[in-house]
């Protein structure tokens, strides 16, 4: 399955980064997500690098997903990886991209294949649903903290 939600934003693609680099960034589009309890907070966003969260489902139960960095190009993009979770493979690429001088294009895009479900065409549905939320979500929080308008351009499965 493929993900995306593109946004664009009436700032630098480097405010964009800079915001998604700083501590103040992870906590504030991680640790306030609804059912996401922060175990360990990424250090950097470099290669090896790694995030530990335990999400909440179902209302009481626990799964533990351990994230790695694996690549990182300055003020352009990171990815993350899931070294440990639910998923049978999931690949987070955040991109940040100049349009103009103070225009630019922020992509999360997700590359996963889930976990074994009896209707999988179900639970892809509820998977991008969700996703659609949170980064929805996390895009306005992004303009609120860098004090910019934005759009959402695209924001599903592709």
């Amino acid at each position: 399955m493929i993900f995306i939600c593109r946004s664009s934003f009436e700032c630098s693609a480097s405010e964009l980064y800079d915001f998604h680099a700083s501590p103040e960034g992870f906590s504030r589009l991680v640790s306030l997500s609804p059912g996401v309890k922060v175990i360990q907070a990424p250090l950097s966003l470099l290669p090896g690098s790694r995030t530990i969260v335990e999400l909440r489902f179902l209302f009481f139960f626990r799964i533990r997903w351990t994230a790695l960095h694996i690549e990182h190009s300055y003020g352009e993009k990171f990815v993350d990886v899931q070294e440990e979770g639910p998923f049978r493979s999931f690949r987070h690429e955040h991109l940040f991209i100049k349009k103009e001088e103070n225009r630019s294009l922020l992509e999360d895009r997700v590359i996963c294949e889930p976990p074994f479900f009896p209707l999988p065409s179900l639970l892809e549905f509820l998977l991008s649903e969700k996703m659609r939320k949170e980064f929805r979500r996390r895009h306005e929080i992004t303009a609120l903290a860098i004090g910019c308008g934005h759009n959402t351009d695209f924001c599903g499965k592709a």
